[in-house]
């Protein structure tokens, strides 16, 4: 009950920061340069991604050490992802150092507002059926099926991560630039279909 509990909460807050990250970001950011904007930023989170796992799995042996336990001990991961949470908790100081941006006040209407939120709303449950039920488990995977022991795990996950920075920077800069946002996100998610169904039949 208390790792459902953790998850939910992580999840909120999660939830809530990115929602109104992005939400600042596009206010505060000319139409003609958003989607560049929007990469920088992915990619920007991505990377810290990578520097994030490299150090967590850096610091299992030292960690482990230090508590007199095992890297894969219980003990161990909690004091890692206690020490995330801290991390995560510290950002809240530059936040407060945003200042208000201007934001526009026309709006569209509501007929057509309320049309495009339920196509987003369509998009994104499928899109997190098919997140959700491939990302928590990579980690698993790896570790599992391949035997990687947690610091490799955690340098794995961080190329990753780096992968995915690479992928939004060229997206924003080049992609989205030339086709459109629409068009660029299709094509890129039709191209990564088949990746996905070969990740599936790994080992």
């Amino acid at each position: 009950m208390p790792v459902f509990l953790s998850a939910m909460l992580v999840g909120f807050g999660g939830i809530i920061a990115s929602s109104s990250g992005a939400a600042l970001l596009a206010d505060a950011t000319d139409a003609a340069r958003r989607a560049t904007r929007f990469g920088q930023q992915v990619a920007l989170g991505t990377t810290a991604a990578f520097l994030s796992s490299v150090i967590a799995g850096a610091l299992a042996a030292p960690v482990a050490s230090l508590l007199g336990a095992r890297p894969e001990d219980a003990l161990v991961l909690r004091a890692l992802v206690g020490s995330g949470g801290i991390i995560a908790a510290a950002s809240i100081v530059p936040i407060l150092a945003i200042r208000a941006v201007p934001v526009a006040q026309h709006t569209l209407e509501a007929p057509t507002r309320n049309d495009l939120v339920r196509r987003f709303l369509a998009i994104e449950i499928l899109f997190g059926f098919g997140a959700g039920s491939f990302l928590p488990f990579v980690n698993l995977f790896f570790v599992d099926r391949y035997g990687v022991p947690f610091s490799a795990l955690g340098l794995l996950l961080g190329i990753l991560a780096v992968a995915g920075s690479i992928g939004a920077l060229l997206h924003g800069r080049f992609v989205a630039a030339r086709l459109g946002a629409i068009p660029s996100i299709v094509l890129v998610e039709t191209l990564s279909l088949p990746f996905a169904l070969v990740a599936a039949f790994t080992g």
